[in-house]
């Protein structure tokens, strides 16, 4: 009689944790009732998230203060515009091209790092960003150009 009980045991315990028996009367574990919740369709939920929530982007960096040089090359999926500049001193970081707008041809990028918490001492502040654009995100735009505080270089496609 002793035999029959831990091999019982380990066939249940077998069966209990196979998925595809998870939700059969098989399953020891579902031997008991528990309430089911069943949602209807069209049935009013309540969502974690609000329909109007809406997501605000904060940028906390500034454009630096001068352009030195900007290239385009050119690649079968796109291009990949390539800015180097001057900041306000040394250790800025986090260097970005942000879409600033696009109107009558022209495509406006803002060169923007985040300044360090204390400047370091010695380097150089030169920086340099890089960003990806799309054939589809290029449609219609003849001229590219790229701003700091101080200068706007522009390059034609």
């Amino acid at each position: 009689m002793l035999r029959p009980v831990p091999l019982l045991l380990c066939l249940t315990f077998m069966l209990s944790g196979c998925a595809t028996l998870s939700q059969s009367r098989f399953n020891p574990l579902n031997w008991i009732d528990r309430p089911a919740r069943i949602i209807e369709p069209g049935s009013a939920t309540e969502q974690l998230v609000p329909a109007d929530r809406q997501i605000v982007r904060v940028d906390l960096r500034a454009p630096v203060s001068q352009i030195t040089s900007v290239q385009v090359d050119r690649f079968p999926a796109g291009i990949i515009i390539t800015a180097r500049g001057i900041a306000a001193g040394t250790g800025y970081f986090n260097a970005d091209l942000v879409p600033v707008g696009a109107e009558n041809g022209v495509l406006s990028l803002e060169m923007r790092a985040e300044a360090p918490v204390s400047p370091a001492p010695g380097g150089t502040p030169a920086i340099s960003a890089a960003a990806q654009l799309d054939t589809a995100d290029l449609a219609g735009v003849r001229r590219i150009e790229v701003r700091s505080a101080s200068n706007a270089l522009s390059a034609t496609r």
